[in-house]
This record gives structure tokens, sequence and C-alpha cells, in this order.
């Protein structure tokens, strides 16, 4: 290929010289306890602060998106996907709700520990809808799936990157909670995992609400592991108990299926 018709796909001169003014840009580092909305985001600053990040990701996904049945896994994965975003979304400490891959993430700014206890009851509401949606899923014949749900909290950074000028531009968040959340995610429902599974940092910020609510025996709820990858971490499988119960109640009376039902009531209670 010619130069000059190369220069038709892209100006390598004019990339030079962007990239000589972005590194000889000053970028004002905004330390503060929350991290602000979308719209405040100011293009040359960055801001710092506490947040939490939460990952649901579909266990087994390689064999279910290679299923030839594609009408019956398009199903499937849209009644997840709507559903557990409805559960994430709406808070007012909710920064960026997203999919990547088989994944549903959400960031949420957390100064407060009560901001990361609401997000550990975020985790338990999906653990929960996991068992209405399979249940609904056996009422149609269609295969259950499983989540593992990892949650982490850490400083974090957010900038404005891309090129605002042609509307591609978007937030990047640098630290590590996005990371852990989703590595904590993969290793949720299975071998012996509990479904939820979260870093050091988010079981140190919601235990002392656990034990004033609960007493001592909400330490038995989560059980602690360690691996060279991770870490230490803490899983559990608490769901909402008044939700838990209406979906009891509501698929109780059903008669087809019900041998189905019955077997996954007890595989997600």
């Amino acid at each position: 290929m010619e130069e000059d018709s190369y220069m038709l796909f892209y100006d390598y001169e004019a990339g030079k010289k962007r990239i000589d003014c972005i590194l000889a840009s000053q970028i004002e580092i905004v330390e503060q306890d929350k991290i602000p909305p979308e719209d405040v985001l100011v293009m040359r600053k960055g801001y710092y602060g506490l947040v939490t990040a939460l990952y649901v990701n579909i266990r087994e996904s390689t064999a279910l998106f290679s299923d030839e049945d594609k009408l019956q896994t398009a199903k499937i994965i849209r009644s997840f996907t709507s559903e557990t975003i409805e559960i994430l979304r709406g808070f007012d400490f909710e920064r960026e709700i997203g999919i990547r891959g088989d994944c549903i993430y959400a960031i949420y700014t957390t100064p407060l520990q009560t901001d990361v206890n609401i997000v550990l009851d975020i985790a338990c509401y999906v653990n929960t809808f996991m068992k209405m949606l399979n249940l609904q899923l056996a009422k149609q014949e269609l295969p259950p799936i499983s989540v593992g749900i990892g949650i982490a909290t850490d400083r974090e950074m957010v900038i404005n990157a891309g090129r605002k000028e042609v509307g591609i531009n978007d937030r990047i968040w640098i630290g590590n909670a996005g990371k852990d959340a989703l590595n904590l995610s993969y290793v949720g429902n299975k071998d012996g995992v509990e479904p939820i599974v979260m870093s050091a940092a988010t079981f140190d910020s919601i235990i002392g609400h656990y034990l004033s609510e609960y007493g001592e025996k909400a330490r038995e709820w989560f059980f602690q592991r360690s691996t060279q990858y991770l870490g230490t971490f803490y899983d559990t499988g608490l769901i909402i108990s008044d939700y838990s119960e209406w979906i009891e109640k509501e698929f109780h009376d059903i008669r087809v299926f019900r041998d189905e039902f019955e077997e996954l009531l007890v595989q997600y209670s």
C-alpha cells in the first residue's frame, strides 16, 4: 500500500501531535468522598474515591452460548440480563452499569460503610432472583443457569477518556475494585464456594452491621477462604428472606413440572 493511500486511513503525523499534547497536559486529581455522576465529570480531571464494584458472572457460559438452540439461549440471556440490571440500577450512589461478555457489572461510590451494606443487599437480591428465574425457566422446560457474584471495595480513580470531539469517549476506572470483583465472580458457585464472593475489604465493611443486627451467629453465614491468586476472600449464600418466601408461595401450587420445581427449590434455597 502506498504511503499516500494509507494516510486516508490514519493520519499518523496528526496522531503523534495529539499524543504529545496529551502527555504534556496537566490532569488535576480530585480526592473526595463521593465519585461524582457522569454528567459532572470533567475531561482534564481525575476523581479519586472509595468505590464498590459488583460483577454477576454466568457459570458455564461457553456451553450456554454454544447451544444449538439459539432462540432458547436468547430467551434465557434476555431474561437474566433484563432483571439483573433492574436489580442493580436506580440508586443515587450508582456510577456505572454495563455488560461485559457474560458478566453484568455495576460500580457504586461507597464512602460510607452503610453504602457497602446496600451493595451486599443488592447481591443478595440477585442471588434470590436466580431462584425465581430458574423456576420460571423450568416452567418453560428451559435449562437452569447459575451465577457467581463478586464484590470488591477499593479506592479508584475515574477519568474520561477517548475522543470527545468525535463522540467516542467514556469513563475509565483505574484501580483494583472492578478487577477484583470480576475475579471473585469467577469462583462463586463453584467447587463448594457460595454464590456471593467478596473481598476482605468488603467483608470488613459489612461484618459490623451484621454482628450488630444479628449477633455472633452472623459469623456463621460467611466463609473465609484464601488462594495464592485471590488472597483472602469471603463467600456467602445469603438471600432476601421475604423475596424467597414469596417465590415459594408463588410457585407452590403449580403442578406442571412440579418435580423440577421441587428439585430447584432445594438447589437454590
